[in-house]
C-alpha cells in the first residue's frame, strides 16, 4: 500500500524499503533516502530526483515494490511554481530517478494511493493548483484547489488519465476556490482513505 506525501516530503514503501524523497529544510531538496523497515536505524542515501527539487508531492509503488513513482509538488523561492511531472525509480537498487510522464494538473499538497497487489496508482483527491503561484500572498485562501483524481499504470511509463473525483459538502468537482489541501491518505490495497486537511475559503481543518 502507499504511504502518501505530506507537505514536506514524499514517503513510499517499496519491497521492504521505505523511501523519503524531496522536502524542504531552508531550501527545496532533491535527494532520496531509504530505510529498511524491518530494522531500526538511520536513513541511507539512495539517489536524487532528476526532475527538480520539490515538496508536497504524491507517491505510489507497485505490488513488487520495485517501481516507485513520485509526482507533482511545489518548488521555487516562495513555493511559487507548482509541478506536474512524475519520476520513477527501481526500489531494489540505488540511483537517480528517470522521467515517468506528466500528470494532468499542476498540483501541490496532493494525496496518492495505490492498490497494493496490483498496478494502479491514483493521485489527487485534493491539493492547491495552478502552473504558478507567483501572484499569491501566501494566505491559503489565495489559491485554487482541485479535487479530481488522476490514474497511472505503475509498470508502464506515461501520462496520467482522468479517473474520477471526490465530492463532499456540495463542493462539486474540478478547480474551485473551495477545496481541500494537506490531507492524510493511506490504502490497504483495495480501499483508499483520504481524511482531514483544511478546507477553503473558511479555513476550517
Amino acid at each position: 500500500g502507499s504511504a502518501g506525501a505530506g507537505p514536506r516530503s514524499g514517503g513510499q514503501y517499496g519491497g521492504g524499503r521505505g523511501f523519503i524523497a524531496g522536502g524542504w529544510y531552508n531550501s527545496f531538496k532533491d535527494y532520496i533516502e531509504y530505510i529498511t523497515i524491518s530494522t531500526t536505524g538511520n536513513g541511507t542515501s539512495f539517489g536524487n530526483l532528476t526532475g527538480g527539487s520539490r515538496t508536497g508531492t504524491g507517491s505510489v509503488s507497485n505490488a513488487s515494490g520495485d517501481r516507485n513513482v513520485i509526482a507533482c509538488g511545489a518548488t521555487g523561492g516562495s513555493y511559487n511554481s507548482f509541478l506536474k511531472n512524475s519520476e520513477q525509480w527501481t526500489g531494489s537498487s540505488t540511483g537517480n530517478t528517470t522521467s515517468f510522464g506528466d500528470m494532468l494538473t499542476n498540483r501541490y499538497n496532493l494525496c496518492s494511493v495505490d492498490d497494493g497487489s496490483g498496478d494502479i496508482g491514483l493521485f489527487g483527491f485534493s491539493g492547491q493548483t495552478g502552473s504558478t503561484a507567483s501572484n499569491k500572498t501566501g494566505h491559503q485562501s489565495d489559491y485554487n484547489y482541485h479535487n479530481t483524481v488522476e490514474k497511472i499504470t505503475i509498470s508502464s511509463a506515461g501520462n496520467a488519465v482522468w479517473w474520477g473525483g471526490v465530492r463532499d459538502g456540495g463542493l462539486g468537482y474540478g478547480t474551485s476556490r473551495w477545496g481541500y489541501s494537506a490531507t492524510g491518505n493511506m490504502s490497504n490495497g483495495s480501499r483508499g482513505l483520504v481524511a482531514s486537511g483544511y478546507i477553503l475559503p473558511e479555513g476550517d481543518y
